[in-house]
């Protein structure tokens, strides 16, 4: 599968009618700049890859990873 392909794949599936969680990943992968490097950005940092943790305080930031 080319990387055109695996766009219109992963828009097939954001666009699905019913909740999911292969949807809602869908829907995060489109937001990257470069949805093609999203699985080797997963693979290099973890699922954290899926979160953005700036808009946290400084210390509800160091709960979160504490806990």
């Amino acid at each position: 599968m080319d990387n055109n392909e695996a766009i219109e794949k992963l828009q097939s599936i954001a666009n699905q009618p019913e909740d999911s969680l292969k949807r809602f990943l869908a829907r995060e992968i489109l937001t990257y700049d470069s949805p093609q490097e999203f699985f080797s950005l997963v693979k290099d940092y973890g699922i954290e890859t899926l979160y953005h943790y700036d808009d946290l305080e400084e210390h509800d930031l160091a709960t979160f990873i504490r806990t």
